[in-house]
């Protein structure tokens, strides 16, 4: 049997082999065999049961037998099937359609003859299968459509099977009206619309392999004349008239009366039966009119047009995608009130009638920004909202809306009409307020306006001159939570064209002046609420930082005000920015909210990046350049601020790697240490930071080795892509100060030279913490090499790579699939002559030690099945290797223990089986106690057993290998 995967299983192995001996020949015995059927007749599809038997003493109970089927005249097998105990066997076939012929043949045997039974026949035939037809009517009137349904009864039918539907008048001949195509429950539906007078309608299903035809009996469809409709009269603004439409009858028809000019609504309410209703109007001539839609919201639609005409106008209702259901349609016009700038509330209703335009007329001036709300709303729930000049019939921009308020600037002096259109068939109330405002003079840098909003929907509007060049603050402050917000909604630019929009609740937004003019600002309440607000309008604060200089006090005095410093620095240098003593607020302590501090390049106007780790209080850059440099504070919010603010440079500082250890000690807030590492392409190079102040150091690697975060006890190995320098940039806790140094260590590997079977080295990251350790040694190809250590002070690794000296190549280990292993007790495979070594990379930023020693051995090669072999494991850490030949499928057994003194683990050494591509076919442990193992080799092949003793211990162990 081929095998399907690695069996490793411990077991206790035993194997026995046995051999036949051929008996001598003897004359074969006379046999027969006999074959039935469990039916002689069946119906396409169904099984039947062929069943062969043979006498005692005819057949031996390993005989086999073969099914067979004529086919054209020549006997074809169908299948062999093995004899019971009791002489007997079954097979299951579906015959075809028609007669077949079977029988059964028993092949000669060295002990019986060929023996065959006599033929069995099996009909099988058609499924009777029936058919019935119904309608959904049999009496209908002339265009009517009549839904046709076919049903063909379970088990006598196959979903996708053709069914037509057939038509016959008097005295013609049945015609194919549909083909249809059963579904899986054995039904088609057809809808026919038929001829005025009698026809007969019937469905025939045509035979098919399985199925026999079957036809229904007929039905008898009765068409009379249609009457003539008279439609029913909609009153112009009345409570409506109900409308029904159903499958015969789909269209609805309605009249109305209206003059030319009149705005008209149409509303449909009540809805029943229907997803969706579908309206469109003639006019007196019969001409369709374009109709105006606001909204199609499911059991609630409006519609309207202009009348071009006086005149009766029909309206034509269906249910949209057919089907059947009623309505209540609604015919309006608008319905006009008065109202007075400023003045009481004005009650607005359509009830009862949905989808009724409501209109407010008022006078207006030029050059007001007028708004309008609605209160206590009720049905208010999406709606068109129109300002229109009585005068002239034009609409007026409008500046800003939502679903209960709009704002717009009066163009002229003049009467104006609101109109107010619902979204759907929504009866419509709410209390209208109209308010006006002419903008108040206001200062860039002046005091802050302090205002209210005295009623729902009211505007304060603001003018304030603007120079080209300008970038301006707008900041608006309110009291109370967001829901009881000030925003400003619009800013009107120079030539009131639109400069901005809503802010929302934050109230700050920047604007850049492109054109010198005057500006307004419009503000109003969040919704309906009346909230007193703040408005600020500034330019940038200008303040004169002095690096490494006394913290500068900063008070923004204005909401959301930018502040901007200017400070000189060298390429390299690093600035860092600091805040401390914060408040914001009006009255609220904290720190400052910024949404951005950046460092720009005065010169060329670009930013500087920052260094990754910015903190809450201290912002870190690295200069590009020597120049000039703009500090430019963001806030996020519309808060007035003050701060002491600290701009701080670092000349960074030259280090070479494996110098001393350098104690870095921060000793004011926000200050950094800076140093510059050189390195050559290609270097590996190690930076480990420490310390025992539990309020975090911080240190950012950037540069020729890329780019690296370390925190508190941490080491980073890096590898530089290029020839440069690498830049190290040390920040203090987030309090601002450490109580205790950081201890920065920066090496390059430390090499030692060791002798493979040679006296232990000494591997030490010397003084500096972090340090890679380097053990290098020549080796043989085919060398089987290992380590092993000693005496270990505070030794933990990260990992251990063998790897080619000259090439950088790493090495694979034997039986693992990886290329890196921290245990000392694995086996590496020198694939070529040459120079290797171990590289140790510690785990922390630490220092440590431990004696090395290297080993090496060659394989031995052993055969399967021969004696126990005896191993002696003398030399610590170094591994025995041996080679076999191996069959892929073959399975084998291995059995092995071992003495190690000393021992306080349950295994001693590690035990490996490698296949011929490097893959573990197996891997276990060894220990006193004898372990029994199987495996299954995949590939034949030379297979790789290695014994590797664990951590240096030194023993001896046997086993042995065999072929079950």
């Amino acid at each position: 049997m081929r095998p399907r995967g690695i069996t490793a299983v411990v077991a206790a192995v035993a194997v026995v082999l046995a051999v036949a001996q051929a008996p001598h020949a003897e004359a074969a015995t006379t046999s027969s065999v006999s074959l039935s059927a469990s039916a002689a007749k069946v119906t396409v599809g169904s099984s039947v049961s062929l069943r062969a038997a043979a006498p005692r003493g005819r057949f031996a109970s390993t005989d086999k037998v073969l099914f067979q089927r004529k086919v054209s005249g020549t006997w074809r097998g169908i299948a062999y099937r093995t004899l019971g105990s009791d002489g007997r066997t079954a097979l299951s076939v579906k015959p075809a359609l028609g007669t077949g012929y079977y029988r059964v043949l028993k092949p000669r045997t060295t002990k019986f003859t060929q023996a065959v039974s006599t033929t069995v026949k099996v009909v099988s035939v058609r499924i009777t299968s029936s058919v019935v037809l119904t309608a959904g009517s049999t009496a209908v009137s002339e265009g009517a459509t009549v839904d046709f349904t076919i049903q063909s009864p379970a088990s006598a039918y196959t979903p996708g099977e053709t069914v037509q539907l057939q038509t016959r008048r008097p005295g013609e001949a049945w015609a194919i009206s549909k083909t249809l195509n059963l579904t899986s429950g054995g039904t088609a539906a057809a809808a026919l619309t038929p001829p005025l007078g009698t026809s007969e309608f019937r469905a025939v299903k045509p035979q098919t392999d399985r199925y026999s035809a079957a036809t229904s009996t007929p039905v008898t469809v009765t068409v009379s004349d249609k009457p003539e409709p008279v439609d029913p009269v909609v009153t112009v603004n009345g409570t409506g008239t109900s409308l029904a439409v159903t499958t015969s009858d789909p269209v609805a028809r309605a009249t109305f009366s209206v003059n030319e000019g009149e705005k008209v609504a149409l509303a449909t309410a009540d809805i029943a039966g229907m997803s969706q209703p579908t309206v469109s109007v003639q006019d007196p001539d019969g001409v369709d009119i374009p109709l105006a839609t606001l909204g199609n919201v499911s059991m609630n639609t409006r519609w309207s047009f202009v009348a071009p005409r006086s005149g009766t106008f029909t309206v034509l209702l269906s249910a949209a995608g057919g089907g059947a259901g009623s309505t209540r349609l609604v015919v309006t016009t608008p319905l006009t009130h008065a109202a007075a700038v400023n003045g009481a509330p004005q009650a607005l209703t359509a009830t009862p009638l949905p989808g009724r335009e409501l209109r407010v007329t008022f006078a207006a001036d030029n050059g007001e920004y007028l708004s309008s709300v609605i209160g206590n709303p009720v049905q208010w729930n999406q709606h068109a909202m129109r300002l229109v000049d009585v005068a002239t019939g034009e609409e007026v921009e409008i500046v800003e809306r939502d679903v209960q308020f709009g704002m717009w600037k009066i163009p002229a002096d003049s009467d104006y009409r609101l109109e107010l259109e619902p979204y759907a068939a929504d009866a419509m109330a709410g209390d209208l307020s109209v308010s006006a405002s002419r903008p108040a003079v206001a200062t860039v840098n002046g005091p802050t306006i302090e205002a209210s909003i005295d009623r729902p929907g009211d505007i304060e509007a603001y003018a304030v001159d603007l120079t080209e060049g300008q970038t301006v603050t707008l900041g608006v402050t309110y009291d109370g939570v967001d829901d009881n917000a000030a925003y400003l909604v619009e800013i009107r630019g120079a030539g009131d064209a639109p400069y901005g929009s809503v802010m929302g609740a934050q109230g700050l937004n920047d604007l850049k002046v492109w054109e010198t003019g005057t500006y307004v600002l419009l503000l109003r309440g969040k919704g309906l609420t009346t909230p007193t607000f703040r408005l600020d309008i500034s330019t940038p604060l200008a303040i004169a930082p002095e690096l490494n200089g006394d913290p500068v006090h900063v008070s923004t005095v204005h909401a959301g005000r930018v502040v901007e410093g200017t400070v000189a620095a060298d390429a390299g240098d690093v600035i860092s920015l600091h805040t401390a003593n914060a408040t914001y607020g009006p009255t609220n302590p904290g720190r400052p909210v910024f949404d951005q501090v950046r460092l720009v390049n005065v010169a060329s106007g670009q930013g500087v990046s920052p260094v990754d780790g910015r903190t809450d209080y201290t912002t870190i850059w690295q200069v590009p350049l020597n120049g000039e440099y703009r500090l430019v504070w963001s806030p996020t919010s519309a808060y007035t601020m003050t701060f002491d603010l600290s701009v701080l440079r670092a000349v960074p500082q030259p280090l070479n790697p494996n110098s001393p250890t350098s104690n870095v000690a921060i000793d004011r807030p926000g200050a950094v240490e800076a140093f510059t590492v050189p390195v050559t392409k290609g270097d590996r190079l190690a930076v480990a930071i420490s310390s025992s102040d539990e309020s975090r150091y911080h240190l950012n690697v950037s540069g020729a080795a890329g780019d690296a975060e370390l925190y508190m006890t941490e080491r980073e190995a890096l590898v530089a892509a290029k020839t440069g320098v690498v830049n190290l940039v040390v920040q203090g806790p987030s309090s601002g100060t450490g109580a205790a140094p950081l201890h920065l260590d920066v090496t390059t590997p430390a090499r030692k030279t060791a002798v493979l079977d040679g006296s232990p080295v000494t591997m030490t990251t010397g003084q500096n913490a972090g340090r890679e350790m380097w053990a290098e040694f020549t080796a043989g190809k085919d060398d089987y090499v290992s380590y092993a250590l000693a005496n270990r002070v505070r030794w933990s690794t990260r990992q251990v790579r063998l790897v080619n000296a000259s090439t950088g190549q790493s090495v694979w280990r034997v039986g693992a699939g990886e290329r890196y292993q921290a245990d000392p007790f694995e086996t590496w495979k020198i694939p070529a002559d040459g120079s290797y070594r171990f590289e140790l990379e510690p785990a922390a930023a630490t220092t440590m030690s431990a004696d090395l020693t290297v080993s090496k051995t060659r394989a031995v090669p052993i055969t399967v099945d021969v004696t126990t072999k005896r191993v002696s494991l003398a030399r610590a850490g170094a591994p025995a290797v041996y080679t076999f030949s191996a069959n892929a499928g073959v399975a084998l057994a291995l059995a092995q223990n071992g003495t190690f003194p000393g021992l306080d683990t349950p295994s001693g050494a590690d035990l490996v089986v490698e296949t011929p591509f490097g893959s573990t076919l197996l891997r276990t442990q060894v220990g006193p106690t004898i372990t029994y193992s199987s495996m299954t080799p995949e590939s034949t092949g030379t297979y790789t057993l290695v014994v590797r003793p664990k951590d240096g211990m030194t023993g001896t162990m046997s086993f042995r290998l065999s072929a079950p």
